[in-house]
């Protein structure tokens, strides 16, 4: 299917907060792609305090036509920055790359391109990965295969009845169903995260997986600003519960699928509890009650926190003992 006069085939969106190490590698591999049709890059900036806007500001002079640059004054945090970049996606298919990420075939949006166009009931299509250290040496053995499904086909029942993920978010490129009336909806949501596009997506159709290596996920848990490292030292539980309560209501919404997450409710009620006694602070107190008031079932939630509370509390002296 060729592509018309007036219709943007393909929209790259790239959310950016101090990734200047990786950036260059991660725009390089971008600009580098083959393709028979003209593509958007659409970089949101959340205030980095780093090089990373200079680099962009750089590349935004060189390749003028093809990036859009969205430069945030002060910093509004991971979702807002995603939905003002989502906003400036105009093409028919959207794929993405994190500042710290990086694609390694040439031709991946050229076939993932090519799969769609040919293959109408599918939303969406994502491939394999090498996970890298800082140095983007693969890590051996994989911290991340463990949680990704190693099917070529992935359905709303796998994501119902698994704990597994159809792919990394830089390995996928997908039908754009933001536009219109699609991203108001995700307007409304204070937490948007890869779990709730994966829903998206497979209310409106299958997920092909490639079984070739397209991108690498950068994975530094003790440093920096990554997504990994953002995870090991904050606070997600709230974050991680509301993305959940987020794709029920997603799936109601487009499929009237009635989905429960209870399992998943709970170990993060229990996470919050830990992370408190842990830490006692303010912060952590304010993410525990939150979770809480959200609950329907307050006495049930009660009874989880009085057995998650001993477990906590061993945890604690051990960690005092061995300090």
């Amino acid at each position: 299917m060729e592509e018309e006069k007036n219709e943007l085939m393909l929209s790259i969106w790239m959310i950016v907060y101090n990734h200047e190490k990786y950036l260059v590698q991660a725009l390089e591999s971008i600009l580098s792609q083959k393709t028979s049709f003209e593509f958007q890059i659409v970089i949101g900036d959340d205030a980095s305090s780093d090089n990373s806007r200079d680099i962009l500001l750089k590349y935004k002079r060189k390749y003028p036509d093809k990036i859009k640059l969205i430069l945030h004054e002060k910093n509004i945090g991971m979702t807002a920055n995603l939905i003002s970049v989502l906003k400036e996606c105009s093409g028919k298919y959207l794929a993405s790359c994190e500042g710290d990420d990086f694609w390694i075939d040439p031709l991946k949006l050229q076939k993932q391109v090519d799969f769609l166009e040919n293959h109408e009931d599918y939303s969406g299509v994502s491939g394999k990965f090498i996970t890298v250290d800082a140095a983007s040496c693969p890590i051996s053995p994989d911290p991340i295969q463990r949680v990704i499904f190693k099917g070529e086909n992935y359905s709303l029942e796998d994501y119902l009845t698994t704990d597994l993920w159809p792919g990394q978010t830089a390995t996928f490129l997908y039908r754009n169903f933001f536009l219109g009336n699609g991203i108001k909806y995700y307007e409304e949501f204070e937490v948007v995260y890869d779990g709730m596009i994966y829903m998206s997506l497979l209310v409106r159709g299958k997920i092909k997986i490639m079984q070739e290596v397209l991108s690498g996920y950068r994975f530094i848990p003790n440093s920096g600003d990554s997504w990994s490292a953002r995870v090991k030292r904050d606070n997600h539980s709230l974050f991680r519960y509301m993305m959940y309560k987020n794709i029920e209501k997603i799936a109601y919404d487009y499929n009237g699928t009635k989905v429960n997450f209870s399992k998943k409710y709970s170990r993060y009620w229990r996470e919050s509890i830990i992370k408190f006694i842990r830490v006692p602070n303010q912060k952590n107190f304010s993410i525990m009650k939150s979770i809480y008031l959200l609950s329907n079932n307050k006495t049930e939630m009660k009874i989880q926190a009085f057995l998650a509370v001993p477990k906590a509390l061993v945890l604690k002296i051990n960690k005092m003992l061995r300090g």
